[in-house]
């Protein structure tokens, strides 16, 4: 575990006898170090991503430190984030009313969603990090409403938010204001107490031979002056989370009991996916478009004018944190009012725009359309236009190279590695760059889970008529973005890509299945490690893996220690995919012509509140689902041009309106007016034309692409 060092005194007191030996003992907490000395004006705090005892520096500083009295220390042993600087405690951040908020953390955040939206704005990757940005949030919302706190308020504030990240989390801390020292731990034994008389000490482990008496747990304590001024009332949450604990009660039939280590990765994995289902779901929806942006005189995307127009977007909209690449140019622009996203996906050549969730469609939908109509006045005087395409009609001339970015990097890298492994893949490695699709996430509870992880899966094929429009002559295919994940690297463990290929009957079947899935990447000291794919249960039982990452000019051969932690890196590209928000992400849909853009969302959405009558529905059907064929080989055969002579079109059809019904049902339990968003999907199920269907056509009836992609294009 970190172990923490806290010190509040009366006076400025000389602690470097009890920080010499609180540093002694990196070698339990190898990933290194932190000391903020908040008794000095300005704050001093120094940090290494270093053991403690192996530093050069920490000695100097030691022995440099003068009295204090207000001081923090920490030893990182890290469950969550890499090996770096910026994921070293104490973080410190200031709120709206200047007031310095530093803070500590041992511990692990299983679940809280409201802490999501923080990986956007946070220096490193931890989930410590995102705690105290989550306070100063809270902070600066209650300095919006009341002015300036008084010290009741602002103590108010961080007990509640103890309160709500305490249960199902492991939750010790140690932070300050300048002037006070919270304490909160739920977990016993983790921090102990000493009054010297002159002030009071916190730290892990008893740091001399004299009397450090173990802190209460479930209660905020608060000190100044090296006094305790205030001792909350005690809540409930206490973290007592063992190996073989917090697991289904029919866990050990599904694993075998014996093994500590799967014990540890199921645990994690439980914890990383079941955990946050199990709160209520509520009726929110998540969107995310990725649209290709196309030359209008077929010439390459002119890079300069995206990086120019996500300047433009910005500044219109107030977005307020911006990731850039290697170049210095925006990729990822994120607003953390409504937590809407515009992002580059791979590549320049494709624009996404990513929406925070909303109960009501229709709120989405005013959004999109806003961004929608800024973003092409924008690009339309200026030769180019987003469309409503699954494919990027000028792929062949774009120039498909990644975001200059080192995660970008080291996929495409990955994914160009296809020659040297035994399959059927295509030549298009870089088919991310030019592929785009519509996503939705749905909130789902914890006892949902195989029965819509079942359903949707049985409903694929009948999406691919609905939504399919990637028809690409390379593929032959209405809906190309399969193959083109299926036969790619991704697709070389089938368990990552696609539909599910067994029935799911209980919890403990979704955590071996992710089990089965393989990982190919992971991160060390802020460098990304390529790998061979390999699946999840034996990566974690290998003492060592050998793999490779890009020093800057080549890649280097390297082998490493896997660690739980790792599992952070599991990419998962399943057409029903488990998040770790408590939410299913449904991904097989390809982008839609723009002024279809939210039946995919509306579609979801409803059929997700009648889920049991979509269920029986597909399993009693007869014309389309009782010919001998799975789901998965119904949907390849429906996305090929020309369909199977056995197919009963009009009953096609007739399940296809059904199933719509069903979804403008649980449209109208929603009682937010969203069922008109259904309207084009009626048509598509009548006919049997999907966009790419219609595309297909219109091009052999002599149609130009150009006039296609202003239709596609077309709000």
């Amino acid at each position: 575990m970190c172990e923490l060092f806290g010190f509040s005194g009366k006076h400025e007191e000389n602690l470097i006898p009890y920080l010499l030996e609180f540093f002694s003992h990196g070698s339990d907490n190898p990933h290194g170090w932190g000391l903020a000395d908040l008794g000095r004006t300005p704050v001093q705090i120094e940090k290494e991503a270093i053991r403690a005892d192996h530093s050069r520096l920490l000695p100097h500083i030691i022995k440099d430190l003068r009295p204090t009295r207000l001081l923090l220390a920490h030893t990182r042993k890290a469950t969550v984030g890499d090996m770096t600087v910026e994921n070293c405690h104490p973080f410190s951040f200031s709120d709206d009313t200047g007031c310095r908020w530093s803070m500590m953390h041992n511990g692990t955040i299983f679940q809280c969603d409201r802490l999501g939206k923080y990986q956007r704005l946070q220096h490193g990757t931890t989930d410590s990090e995102r705690i105290i940005l989550y306070l100063v949030d809270r902070m600066n919302q209650a300095v919006a409403k009341d002015g300036t706190l008084t010290e009741e308020q602002r103590r108010t504030v961080v007990e509640d938010l103890m309160r709500e990240l305490s249960p199902n989390n492991k939750l010790n801390l140690i932070l300050s204001d300048g002037e006070r020292l919270y304490v909160h731990i739920n977990t016993r034994g983790s921090l102990y107490r000493k009054d010297d008389g002159e002030g009071v000490l916190f730290s892990s482990q008893p740091l001399d031979g004299e009397v450090w008496t173990p802190v209460e747990i479930n209660r905020l304590l608060v000190y100044r002056d090296g006094e305790q001024i205030y001792a909350g009332p005690a809540h409930s949450y206490e973290n007592s989370i063992d190996v073989r604990t917090s697991l289904p009660p029919d866990f050990d039939a599904c694993t075998g009991g014996s093994d500590l280590r799967d014990y540890r990765l199921d645990r994690a994995i439980w914890h990383k996916y079941i955990i946050p289902t199990q709160r209520k779901p509520g009726p929110y929806v998540g969107v995310e478009f990725e649209f290709p942006i196309v030359n209008r005189d077929r010439q390459p995307v002119d890079f300069s004018t995206v990086h120019v127009l996500s300047d433009a977007f910005v500044r219109e909209f107030g977005l307020d944190h911006r990731k850039l690449d290697d170049d210095g140019y925006i990729y990822n622009a994120y607003s953390s009012q409504n937590g809407d996203d515009l992002s580059f996906d791979c590549s320049y050549n494709t624009l996404e725009l990513s929406f925070g969730k909303e109960a009501d469609i229709n709120v989405l939908y005013d959004r999109f359309r806003t961004y929608y109509s800024f973003i092409q006045d924008f690009l339309l005087p200026r030769g180019h236009t987003l469309t409503g395409l699954g494919i990027n009609p000028n792929w062949d001339v774009n120039n498909n190279i990644p975001v200059t970015s080192e995660r970008y990097r080291m996929l495409l890298h990955h994914l160009e590695s296809y020659t040297k492994y035994r399959g059927v893949f295509h030549s298009h490695p870089n088919f991310g760059l030019f592929s785009c699709a519509s996503q939705v996430q749905v909130d789902v509870g914890q006892d949902q889970i195989p029965k819509v992880l079942n359903t949707f899966n049985r409903l694929e094929p009948l999406k691919s008529v609905l939504f399919a429009n990637s028809w690409w002559p390379e593929t032959g295919q209405l809906c190309s973005r399969d193959d083109l994940w299926a036969k790619s690297l991704h697709g070389l463990n089938r368990h990552n890509v696609g539909e599910y290929e067994v029935d799911i009957h209980r919890l403990g079947d979704v955590i071996e299945y992710i089990k089965s899935m393989s990982i190919y990447s992971m991160e060390r000291a802020g460098k990304y490690i390529n790998f061979a794919p390999i699946p999840l249960r034996e990566y974690f039982s290998r003492q060592f893996v050998t793999g490779e990452f890009f020093d800057g000019e080549r890649y280097r051969p390297i082998s490493f220690t896997p660690e739980l932690e790792d599992l952070q890196f599991l990419r998962s590209f399943k057409f029903e995919d488990l998040t770790f928000r408590g939410t299913v992400e449904f991904r097989s849909v390809c982008e839609q012509p723009v002024r279809d853009a939210m039946t995919v969302a509306a579609f979801h959405a409803g059929l997700m509140e009648r889920v049991e009558e979509l269920d029986m529905l597909l399993r009693e059907d007869r014309e389309i689902y009782g010919r001998g064929f799975s789901p998965i080989e119904l949907r390849a055969a429906l996305n090929l041009a020309e369909w199977p002579s056995f197919l009963n079109r009009s009953a096609l059809s007739e399940l296809l309106i059904r199933v719509l019904d069903l979804a403008k049902a649980g449209l109208e339990d929603r009682g937010l007016a969203e069922a008109h968003f259904l309207t084009p999907l009626y048509q598509r199920a009548e006919t049997l034309i999907s966009p790419a269907a219609a595309l297909k056509t219109a091009l052999e009836n002599g149609a130009s692409m150009e006039a296609l992609i202003a239709d596609y294009a077309a709000l």
